[in-house]
């Protein structure tokens, strides 16, 4: 199994849907940081992706961070972040490109920490 850090990405299943739709497995991109609010031992702060920005909210395009390195051509959506147990993140990817974890980062912490 794939250690889970910052910048790791992930097959999860049951990510509840941005936007109207069901729950579906997608790609999951670790991004707790220690600017981050810390969560409990066991969870982990993940964004979800998507592969198709017109079935997720309108506003999800603009705020949307193109990320490679995953099977299809995706999209981080910042205001998709939630935590998940350490448990359920097994099934690894691949790493994103720091320049892109670190866009992602910025663009969560604005998105829920800066006042």
């Amino acid at each position: 199994m794939a250690s889970i850090h910052t910048g790791a990405a992930f097959w999860l299943d049951g990510v509840p849907p941005l936007s109207g739709g069901a729950a579906k497995r997608r790609p999951v991109i670790v991004v707790d940081d220690d600017q981050l609010p810390p969560a409990e031992p066991d969870l982990v702060l993940v964004v979800a992706t998507t592969t198709d920005l017109g079935t997720e909210s309108s506003e999800a395009s603009g705020e949307a961070i193109a990320i490679s390195g995953l099977p299809e051509r995706s999209w981080a959506i910042p205001r998709w972040t939630f935590y998940v147990h350490r448990g359920w993140l097994y099934d690894y990817i691949d790493d994103i490109p720091a320049a892109e974890l670190d866009a992602l980062i910025e663009a969560v912490i604005e998105a829920y920490w800066d006042g």
